[in-house]
């Protein structure tokens, strides 16, 4: 099932709610603030069959329709004052995105 409209969308990025401001940089300058979800997913990777890692995928997730215009990766995002940079952007079909990052 997915969310219709952009104003469920911003229901379940609500600040308030479940989600968080975060100051969105262009990495070509100016800069917004938008509502999304940040997470960081637990991620176990195995090497050759007999070692695992363990390490912390950062990610957030946004509203498409309130990413800023021009958006790209290497823009930097700003989530309880630690700073990102976005490595990627993977859109879900439903009207959300998922951004990838790493520490600034």
């Amino acid at each position: 099932m997915t969310i219709e409209d952009d104003i469920e969308r911003a229901i379940f990025t609500d600040p308030d709610e479940w989600g968080a401001a975060i100051g969105y940089t262009l990495a070509g300058g100016g800069s917004t603030t938008i509502a999304g979800i940040f997470d960081r997913e637990a991620l176990q990777v195995t090497l050759g069959g007999a070692v695992d890692l363990s390490d912390s995928g950062p990610q957030v997730i946004v509203a498409e329709a309130d990413l800023p215009i021009g958006h790209a990766n290497d823009d930097t995002l700003t989530i309880d004052g630690v700073d990102w940079v976005r490595k990627t952007a993977e859109p879900d079909g439903t009207g959300f995105v998922t951004l990838l990052l790493e520490t600034a």
